[in-house]
């Protein structure tokens, strides 16, 4: 099996590296919280989130580990450092699966419980059984590839569509443009979307589609026009718009899904459209691949 291998603070970027003895690990990841209510005299009852997936329970991560002391004194130093991680606020925590292949996976969490229970007759003085609770505001794993910043100054890694980021995006052009993004993961995600002209380009009234057996199933809309050297920078993860590094999110933005713009698992059919045939731009999508199992 694999093993939590460290926690990273956004704040301070301070790490603390997991012993390799980690007797447990279990997540709730994978529930979901279905609402269904009783029709008065009838069968059954009828789900409030219709056909569409029921939302995530509040995440929760428990790990057991043991400390390992080669001297009664060394002990008490190993738990201090470790119940320092309660003070670090939101971090990384992450997991590397069985196979290293596949690259380390993370999620944004916080200390709920550090759990250390003294015994002497367990000879808890050189090997100590701590249990973690760790609560997860947004109850997923995350893994990528492609370079980028993430907040707080932290580097992380994003997936692009088809270049590193720093590379050369999809070139867009005329009415209608297809683009395949794809997420590896087995749960939903949310991309961040980059609209640059250059020279002699311009954009008017960009759509950003993604279909599903010829069904539109997100859309996000802007209504103006940018010309050579604007950026319109959409980031569906944290629900922010840019007009030229300018917060943006005003009434020239609309979308048609709560959460702005999904990426379903697997690959998905992303349609750019825009007003003119004679629009063109550069267009870059980023995003994790985002996982309910570590």
């Amino acid at each position: 099996m694999g093993r939590v291998v460290r926690f990273q603070s956004v704040l301070t970027n301070e790490i603390y590296t997991f012993p390799t003895v980690q007797e447990s690990f279990s997540t709730n990841f994978r529930d979901a919280l279905n609402r269904t209510n009783r029709i008065p005299g009838a069968d059954g009852g009828y789900s409030e989130d219709g056909d569409g997936r029921s939302p995530s329970a509040i995440g929760r991560i428990q790990l057991t580990i043991v400390l390992v002391a080669r001297q009664r004194s060394e002990m008490q130093a190993l738990r201090d450092a470790l119940a320092e991680i309660r003070d670090w606020g939101m971090g990384r925590l992450f997991y590397q699966p069985e196979d290293s292949t596949t690259g380390e996976r993370w999620a944004w969490c916080k200390v709920n419980n550090i759990s250390i229970s003294e015994q002497l007759d367990k000879h808890t003085d050189l090997f100590q059984r701590v249990t973690l609770d760790f609560q997860a505001a947004d109850p997923f794993w995350y893994r990528a590839t492609g370079l980028a910043t993430w907040g707080a100054g932290s580097t992380v890694r994003w997936n692009t569509t088809s270049t590193p980021w720093g590379g050369t995006p999809t070139a867009v052009s005329g009415v209608n443009t297809t683009v395949t993004l794809t997420n590896n993961g087995n749960a939903y995600t949310l991309p961040q979307f980059t609209l640059y002209c250059a020279a002699g380009q311009t954009i008017t009234n960009p759509i950003i589609r993604r279909e599903r057996a010829g069904n539109v199933i997100d859309e996000v809309r802007w209504a103006g026009t940018l010309v050579a050297g604007e950026t319109l920078y959409i980031d569906c993860f944290q629900q922010r718009i840019y007009l030229n590094s300018s917060p943006a999110y005003d009434q020239r933005f609309t979308f048609r899904h709560a959460k702005w713009f999904r990426l379903d698992p697997g690959a998905n059919t992303v349609r750019v459209l825009l007003a003119n045939a004679g629009d063109a731009f550069n267009f870059n999508a980023r995003f994790y691949h985002r996982y309910v199992t570590p």
